[in-house]
């Protein structure tokens, strides 16, 4: 995966949310353990919230630096992480939690190798802006979860 300009970042990351909403959908709807359903349909509404979020973000960053070209290929263990492992129907809620948690510091690892890697000041800054808005959801995210679970 080798990225060409910012808004191709920004696109992959909408499609990574788009692409995890249907998968705990398709999961919420063949589980039988109710706190599991209740957790995977969170997750899906929130993974559509959030690649609702990118997609409206990609149109109000300045087209300047949406167009900025960058020199930037992500880590092999990067990519790894990126890769959504299966979630198991004997998985429990608390493992679930721990695989949503791998991903979005994969994803925040991916925003701050972009940071890193560019030497443009308003591209660092769309960046700082997308890798607090991602760490403010994911402390949310988790928090949400851990609630239900306690239900």
């Amino acid at each position: 995966m080798r990225f060409q300009q910012v808004k191709d970042v920004i696109h992959y990351t909408s499609q990574l949310h788009e692409k995890l909403a249907v998968y705990y959908q398709c999961l919420s709807e063949q589980s039988d353990q109710q706190r599991m359903k209740m957790l995977l349909d969170y997750l899906s509404r929130h993974e559509k919230h959030l690649r609702d979020v990118f997609e409206r973000y990609s149109s109000d960053v300045e087209t300047s630096v949406r167009e900025t070209w960058l020199q930037f290929v992500p880590s092999e263990k990067l990519v790894e992480a990126l890769e959504c492992g299966p979630i198991e129907q004997d998985m429990s809620v608390d493992d679930v939690i721990e695989q949503v948690i791998t991903y979005d510091d994969a994803l925040i690892d991916l925003y701050n190798e972009v940071i890193n890697e560019t030497s443009a000041p308003d591209v660092k800054q769309a960046f700082q802006n997308v890798l607090a808005m991602e760490s403010q959801q994911m402390r949310q995210t988790v928090r949400n979860a851990l609630m239900m679970n306690e239900i």
